[in-house]
């Protein structure tokens, strides 16, 4: 019995689970600005986005209108990334195994 390897496919296939992957935090990013943005005095709740920015990276957007300097340390996104963390992990053990 003889097995050929084809890099090829395996490395389709990790690049689609890489998507999967960055799209499902993105999508629980947004959800999580959603929530967290009961102090944003800009946006409105459903102006929270996330794109992707290169084929390994994704930005999650949350517009916001109030000091830069306060949003970067107390704000929405500062809490969402820390919120965001235990899901990244169990994203990642559903997806990649």
């Amino acid at each position: 019995m003889s097995y050929e390897f084809d890099h090829s496919k395996v490395m389709a296939m990790f690049e689609l689970k890489r998507k999967k992957l960055l799209t499902m935090t993105g999508q629980m990013g947004q959800s999580l600005a959603a929530i967290n943005s009961r102090v944003d005095t800009g946006a409105s709740q459903n102006s929270k986005n996330f794109q992707f920015t290169a084929k390994d990276t994704i930005i999650i957007e949350a517009p916001m209108e109030y000091d830069v300097y306060l949003e970067r340390r107390y704000g929405i996104m500062a809490k969402t990334e820390h919120q965001l963390i235990p899901f990244m992990a169990r994203f990642e053990e559903e997806v990649f195994g």
